[in-house]
């Protein structure tokens, strides 16, 4: 099995950090380390027998005011919603449905309900005949229920994502990166409206107002508990993201790691927490965070915090440690494995952005081994600027998952120019080995916008702060009379 060690907060936290001088020469070394526990959350498909119990409540509008909601509430642009989840039939027991231009999504098992009780502009998943689907209402009450192909509910885990296009209602489903389904739904605006009026149809009595459950978006149940037709989840739920975007127009291949936070990502949730009553939106998207609230209840007691993930179950390799080392001009790798069980082989993988990767080099596994190891690779050529490097760790059957990221920032003697910390959260230092004005010092993002704060000067160093910045790549650009030097610069938060 894969069992990364050391991996309990998914976050973007610096764990190692070293600088070397060599003349003007610098390396300035970071590992960052992209964790995340292997939890997932549990619920129980306690549904009305539990009313308002067994779910993740994450609110996205207040009925009192007429005021935009967090960043959670998606579905005025084109979105993404994606997860993994693990189940048995045997446990969800909703009847196959007839798909088509109805309402029916919601007599599946409920996965994610964020209906609106009687109103228009909903949308909601779930699972029938264990087969995913989809349905979406606009605020005409045109509505459209899509159903994939695969059955889900085998005691696997299975990573689904549901889409759709604002401007022509395109939904679609894939399953384990594979497009199943896809179907011209009902367009238009089919986020909760910013002056939503909950109705007076929830509870018991059918009479009591909605308040506490409109303006939701629930996790794990049917969020009204109008009735035994409309039934709720019972499996594991792990790494749900929202996006503002498209995110697949083709097949992919599901990566075996926590997704990342990125400028379309509007809420984002780990499942980390391995107790208590919150889950944690870690996007840190604006608007938000997104949080959300743990209904805890029912027979047996859920939703339950589970040491079960889908990145769990496919390594072959139990990895102990890996790190980045300046040694003169090259970066050496290394890594350990506390053992190995059907391992082939260590792929090292390398990065200007930490986006687009590309293969430099293989290192072979030992295949099966219960005694601790140590690796090795030394990069002869780094980039000037940051490099970013991880592992692919391959087994024998070809599953794969990675290692955390390594950063490296390189600058060249050339440059005449120290920058520190680089990745920066706050506080950028700049140190320049000639004589310049701060007005010939520019930031600009990765869009090329000129985002330059303030620049104060302390002694021989140049101050910028960049805590008003956005997370992403920027460059530092010192004007010069003939030529300009420019650094990269890695904001984070």
């Amino acid at each position: 099995m894969f069992l990364l060690k050391n991996r309990n907060d998914f976050s973007n936290s610096i764990i190692r950090k070293k600088a070397c001088f060599f003349g003007l020469a610098i390396l300035l070394v970071f590992t960052i380390n992209l964790q995340a526990q292997q939890n997932s959350v549990r619920f129980y498909g306690n549904g009305i027998n539990a009313p308002d119990l067994d779910r993740i409540k994450i609110q996205i509008d207040n009925p009192s005011d007429n005021l935009p909601g967090p960043s959670a509430d998606i579905g005025d642009t084109d979105f993404t919603i994606e997860f993994w989840i693990k189940g048995n039939i045997t446990e969800n027991t909703a009847s196959g449905i007839e798909c088509g231009a109805n309402n029916n999504w919601i007599n599946g098992n409920i996965i994610i309900d964020r209906d609106r009780y009687n109103q228009g502009r909903n949308y909601g998943i779930s699972l029938a005949g264990g087969i995913p689907v989809f349905g979406v209402m606009n605020e005409g009450h045109d509505a459209e229920t899509l159903c994939g192909a695969t059955m889900v509910l085998d005691g696997d885990w299975h990573h689904l994502a549901f889409q759709r296009q604002r401007s022509n209602g395109l939904l679609s489903i894939f399953v384990d990166g594979t497009l199943e389904a896809m179907v011209d739904g009902p367009d238009g605006d089919v986020s909760y409206p910013d002056n939503g009026i909950p109705t007076n149809n929830c509870g018991p009595s059918g009479n009591d107002p909605c308040d506490n459950s409109d303006p939701y978006i629930v996790l794990g149940a049917e969020k009204h508990d109008a009735g035994i037709n409309y039934p709720s989840f019972n499996g594991f739920m792990e790494e749900l993201r929202l996006s503002n975007t498209i995110r697949y127009s083709t097949d992919f291949l599901p990566e075996l790691v926590p997704f990342v936070t990125d400028g379309n990502t509007m809420a984002l949730y780990h499942f980390d927490e391995t107790g208590g009553l919150v889950l944690n939106d870690v996007s840190d998207t604006p608007g938000g965070p997104s949080n959300g609230t743990v209904r805890y209840g029912g027979n047996p007691l859920g939703p339950e915090w589970i040491n079960d993930s889908p990145f769990s179950i496919f390594l072959s390799v139990d990895i102990s440690a890996f790190e980045a080392t300046p040694v003169g001009r090259t970066v050496r790798l290394d890594w350990s494995t506390e053992s190995e069980n059907g391992s082939s082989h260590f792929e090292i993988e390398k990065s200007e952005d930490a986006i687009n990767w590309t293969k430099v080099t293989e290192v072979p596994g030992a295949g099966d081994s219960t005694d601790p190891l140590s690796y090795s690779w030394t990069d002869n050529q780094p980039f000037i600027g940051i490099n970013y490097y991880r592992i692919k760790m391959v087994d024998i059957t070809e599953r794969f998952s990675y290692t955390s990221v390594a950063a490296i920032t390189v600058e060249g003697p050339e440059a005449g120019v120290l920058v520190f910390p680089n990745p920066v959260r706050e506080l950028l230092h700049v140190l320049i080995a000639y004589e310049v004005d701060a007005t010939q010092l520019k930031l600009y993002n990765s869009l090329g916008q000129n985002v330059t704060p303030p620049i104060m000067v302390s002694g021989p160093y140049y101050l910028i702060h960049t805590e008003g910045l956005y997370t992403g790549i920027h460059w530092l650009v010192i004007e010069r009379e003939n030529t300009n030097d420019v650094v990269l610069v890695s904001v984070m938060r």
